[in-house]
């Protein structure tokens, strides 16, 4: 009977993940931000660890050989998938703290080295017993070294804990709460719930308060509809001002950290003439042209409003943030190449590096002055000839 309870109270855990999972997924996955696509894994981690919980719970102690095999490889899935949540507990908080993807990328591959071991370890629990063991009564029950799996999970939980509070001591309360607050409360949730269950065998907990959390992360960061730009599907303008108040505090200065300002030319001529249709479908093709012009893992697009966008990454070398605006006004000659508009597409762009001494006004103005002076200056040709 209990086997049973925990299943139906999973499945119920399930069904509200996957209610969230399907409601957040109207974007393509690979245009969605780089912490909505992470949050996404977790909660389908997290589905997937209640689903075959469940199972467990339903397997453990029912007679036969093949009911034996099926509840050993569901416990190999379970515990390889217990550090795997973890992880993404992690780097989504990573991302949300610091709003560094390259950086996190190249922490990436530290970060996994633990849930790796982990995964070797489970794999080969099928042989040792190790993490698990399920008799031939067919009885799950913990193995020897459960220990490891639970000190890997929670030096992952406790990673992003310090992550959280490092920035709170840093940056202060008041300008970290909103973002800072939802991680700690979620990740405290999932600590508190991990060691009720070690202390009290027998009892599931975990998955189904991570996936209470989770809906409450889901509520107060991760509305895409709130930081999405509805009609080019890019960040919008208040995603972008969280996003430079905690990316240029993070910035190192190894690296050049530029913005790129873009302006499209004769945006109200359009408008007038071909009417707002028409303006809307040249924001959704710019949109289009950015997107494939830009580096996903490396920058940050935005619609600052009207007919502005913004992209801020990070490059090498002066030269290759030039490549990159050639290659934006490369991809817009090959749009009006194509005739899929009635009128023809181009923008002014302009860039700028940010200086230890800039904020974030500072930041954009000097990027928005280059990008003007490229406008006046084809103005200026225009009408000269």
């Amino acid at each position: 009977m209990l086997g049973i309870l925990y299943a139906e109270v999973n499945a119920v855990g399930g069904v509200f993940l996957l209610f969230m999972i399907l409601n957040k997924n109207t974007r393509k996955f690979s245009i969605q931000p780089f912490g909505q696509q992470i949050f996404n894994l977790l909660m389908i981690t997290n589905l997937a660890i209640l689903t075959f919980d469940a199972a467990m719970w339903l397997i453990d102690k029912q007679p036969g050989d093949t009911l034996r095999i099926i509840n050993l490889a569901v416990s190999t899935v379970y515990y390889i998938l217990n550090p795997v949540m973890c992880f993404f507990c992690l780097i989504y908080t990573d991302s949300k703290v610091f709003e560094n993807k390259p950086a996190l990328i190249k922490r990436m591959r530290y970060y996994s080295i633990p849930g790796i071991i982990s995964i070797v370890l489970s794999v080969m629990s099928l042989f040792n017993g190790w993490f698990f063991t399920v008799s031939r009564d067919n009885v799950y029950s913990r193995g020897k070294l459960f220990v490891v799996m639970v000190v890997i999970s929670f030096v992952y939980l406790l990673g992003a804990v310090f992550i959280v509070a490092r920035d709170i001591i840093k940056n202060g309360w008041s300008k970290t709460k909103y973002i800072d607050f939802p991680i700690m409360f979620f990740l405290l949730l999932i600590i508190g719930a991990t060691l009720l269950q070690i202390l009290f065998y027998g009892i599931s907990l975990i998955w189904i308060t991570s996936a209470v959390a989770c809906g409450y992360v889901y509520l107060n960061l991760q509305n895409g509809l709130i930081s999405t730009d509805y009609l080019t599907k890019l960040n919008n303008r208040p995603r972008l001002d969280i996003y430079l108040e905690r990316r240029l505090r993070s910035w190192q200065g190894d690296t050049l950290l530029f913005a790129v300002m873009l302006d499209l030319d004769g945006f109200k001529t359009i408008n007038d003439l071909y009417g707002h249709i028409s303006g809307d479908e040249a924001l959704e093709v710019a949109g289009k042209v950015l997107r494939k012009s830009c580096n996903r893992d490396f920058d940050f697009l935005a619609r600052m409003g009207g007919d502005e966008f913004i992209i801020v990454g990070e490059r090498e070398s002066i030269e290759e943030i030039e490549a990159l605006i050639a290659k934006i006004q490369n991809n817009f000659a090959e749009v009006n190449r194509s005739k899929v508009l009635k009128f023809k597409l181009e923008a002014s762009i302009g860039y700028s590096l940010f200086k230890k001494s800039d904020d974030v006004k500072s930041f954009l103005d000097a990027a928005d002055r280059e990008m003007y002076k490229i406008k006046q200056a084809k103005k200026v040709k225009s009408e000269q000839g």
